[in-house]
């Protein structure tokens, strides 16, 4: 891209010097350069470039030939396209916030990228289906239809509770205080969404996420945000359970 023509002496097109300014006046708009220096994504890194590029590609491949969200073909690329994307935000699910309303306020950063909302939703279908067909396995055929019913009804409000969740973390904020708890709550409520609040249930949940890797991929859990927040949760659930009897 324009750095990398820059500083190896090749003088890049036009097209390439409006297409890359034009990137970078979104960044500046959207990320501080302090955030800017930490993302990945503005580095403008041409192998990073064509690595998403060859994403893109392969999703359009996909769609374009009908091939189902719940294919083993969907669920792979789209659990690498997650993983990508938790490495190119640094791990930081409050970047990954600002991108997706950047993404959906900035026309031209589908434009510029390909990535359309068609292929967002794709992407997003396929990736929750990896982990239904991982949940599929643990759960009976009753708790599987209201997990599969209700999976995508909040879906969106996942990566801000995230990104608060590492604020906290980062912030040294006691997991049994009240903000802690606070949060705690959230969390239980959003998770319950979808998984339903019968304690056998919540049981496979938890023995699901203790044996299946592939759960926390592209989830933005660090171990230090999840033992934060397993702190958080046993300090509620004890709560909620009351002072045991004598």
């Amino acid at each position: 891209m324009l750095r990398e023509a820059l500083a190896s002496g090749n003088e890049p097109d036009l097209e390439s010097w409006l297409q890359t300014l034009e990137l970078m006046k979104m960044y500046d708009r959207w990320f501080s350069q302090q955030e800017l220096a930490a993302l990945p994504f503005a580095a403008q890194d041409e192998q990073r470039a064509q690595a998403w590029r060859e994403l893109t590609e392969e999703v359009q491949t996909l769609m374009a030939s009908g091939c189902p969200t719940d294919s083993p073909q969907a669920m792979r690329l789209a659990t690498r396209w997650m993983e990508r994307l938790e490495q190119d935000t640094a791990g930081r699910p409050e970047f990954l916030t600002r991108l997706n309303e950047m993404h959906a306020a900035e026309p031209q950063m589908v434009e510029q990228t390909g990535v359309t909302p068609a292929i967002i939703a794709y992407i997003t279908e396929a990736f929750a289906e990896s982990k239904l067909a991982i949940w599929a396995r643990y759960l009976d055929e009753e708790e599987m239809a209201f997990t599969r019913q209700h999976y995508f009804d909040r879906l969106q409000e996942w990566p801000a509770l995230v990104a608060k969740l590492h604020q906290a973390c980062r912030e040294g904020v006691a997991p049994v205080s009240a903000s802690g708890q606070a949060l705690a709550r959230a969390w239980l409520e959003l998770f319950q969404s979808y998984a339903g609040t019968r304690p056998q249930t919540l049981q496979k949940f938890r023995r699901a996420m203790e044996q299946e890797p592939h759960l926390m991929k592209g989830t933005w859990m660090t171990p230090a945000v999840l033992s934060w927040l397993q702190q958080a949760t046993g300090s509620l659930m004890r709560q909620a359970q009351g002072p045991a009897a004598g």
